[in-house]
């Protein structure tokens, strides 16, 4: 299968850029009560556990909370996911990279 053609690029300029805007939007907390599906809150940033996620996608109303947590973070976070497995040592392996939506 040949590999999908990129998409049209954007380029930014200075007048794009307001170091106001992009101060408020990184200075943000990210409330955990607001991700409920989520494992943990590491430095801003939600942390799901697939297997978790998995499960609870087996039953048809839990599928479509899962669904609508994928979909709010194509729509929030560029689509960009990165998977991590836990290895029983306790240590990572990225099983996925960066994957564009």
């Amino acid at each position: 299968m040949p590999a999908a053609a990129a998409g049209p690029r954007s380029w930014l300029s200075e007048a794009d850029c307001d170091l106001d805007d992009f101060r408020a939007l990184v200075e943000q907390i990210t409330d955990p009560r607001e991700y409920p599906l989520a494992d943990s809150v590491d430095r801003n940033v939600p942390l799901y556990d697939g297997d978790r996620l998995r499960a609870l996608a087996a039953t048809p109303q839990r599928r479509l909370e899962v669904q609508a947590l994928i979909g709010n973070v194509d729509e929030h976070c560029e689509g960009k996911y990165l998977k991590l497995t836990a290895e029983p040592d306790g240590s990572f392996t990225v099983s996925r990279a960066l994957r564009e939506g």
